[in-house]
């Protein structure tokens, strides 16, 4: 580290911008990656750590040469405010693949917040000597989320009103009159292709078509190992199965519309507004969350919940054909 920290500090004065080395976090080992001969989003990192590139060119252009300086300051931290708040949530919110992606647990969220209270970390954008772009920043982090809590509060309304059309009994209207029935998901690789094949695999008697589909462009698609095995656990056989994208003449053979996540009713409104007084999310209580590269257990829970959901709707078909 003392050699690396020389090489970087003879090279700035130089003229390099950026000395960037990789550590491992398990051997404490450092590696040089790259040395960066031009100016970059690590800039006020350098100039915070005494290595103030724009002054020097300023006191070279007008002084015609750079004044002495101390050495630079070593193991200083930059940090950006509006990407570690968006970390900070998508870290809580564990939005990310599990097989992917390893997460840090909520009390590492904790320590890494109480660092901005130490001198060796710095803020590239926040600075008591200059409040403008500081404000600025916290003005686009706060619009940024202001369009998201508007989304959050129509999601809101969305739901509360799909949820009615269960209660009072628009969906059980729907099914009575309907001759064919489209199971929409976005990658009909998972959640609409299993409520396919249940409904088909259940549905004996039941004189109603059946098909399933998804938004992705690219059809023919196997369906997802860990559906099918889930699958399998309800004697659900998934292995023939092949994506579809879904198009208009799927939407107009449907006499009713199932989708998974409130988003996809979005996009059916935006691609098929024909289709909006006929589509509806497939649980009432809410969406059914797509399972892709997580655990084997959100697979389960995901098969489980479009089964119950499917078997309900199957119970209600064979109601009606009873009473016709």
């Amino acid at each position: 580290l003392d050699a690396s920290a020389r090489l970087m500090q003879a090279l700035t004065w130089h003229g390099v911008a950026m000395v960037e080395f990789k550590y491992n976090a398990q051997t404490g080992d450092y590696r040089l990656m790259e040395i960066n001969g031009r100016f970059w989003g690590s800039l006020p990192l350098a100039v915070a750590a005494g290595a103030d590139f724009p002054a020097m060119l300023y006191e070279l252009l007008v002084l015609g040469k750079v004044k002495p300086r101390p050495a630079a300051k070593l193991g200083l931290y930059g940090r950006k405010l509006s990407s570690d708040i968006a970390w900070s949530e998508q870290v809580l919110r564990r939005d990310a693949p599990a097989k992917l992606v390893t997460l840090p647990s909520r009390a590492k969220i904790l320590r890494d917040w109480l660092l901005v209270f130490s001198p060796r970390h710095h803020f590239d954008i926040q600075h008591w000597r200059d409040l403008k772009p500081g404000l600025v920043d916290l003005w686009r982090v706060g619009r940024v989320y202001g369009a998201r809590l508007k989304i959050l509060v129509r999601d809101k309304m969305l739901a509360r009103r799909l949820r009615a059309a269960w209660r009072n009994g628009l969906v059980t209207q729907r099914l009575s009159k309907a001759r064919g029935i489209l199971f929409l998901c976005y990658g009909n690789i998972n959640r609409s292709a299993l409520a396919e094949q249940c409904f088909k695999s259940n549905s004996a008697g039941i004189q109603i078509a059946s098909a399933s589909a998804g938004f992705h462009e690219e059809a023919g698609r196997c369906a997802d190992p860990g559906i099918v095995a889930a699958a399998q656990i309800h004697g659900i056989d998934m292995s023939r199965c092949a994506s579809r994208t879904v198009d208009q003449n799927m939407i107009d053979a449907a006499g009713i519309i199932f989708v998974m996540e409130y988003q996809h009713y979005r996009r059916v409104a935006e691609n098929f507004p024909d289709a909006v007084g006929r589509t509806f999310l497939l649980s009432p209580s809410g969406e059914i969350g797509d399972p892709y590269g997580k655990s084997p257990e959100a697979y389960e829970y995901c098969a489980r919940q479009i089964v119950k959901q499917v078997q309900h709707i199957e119970t209600l078909l064979t109601a009606r054909q009873r009473n016709e």
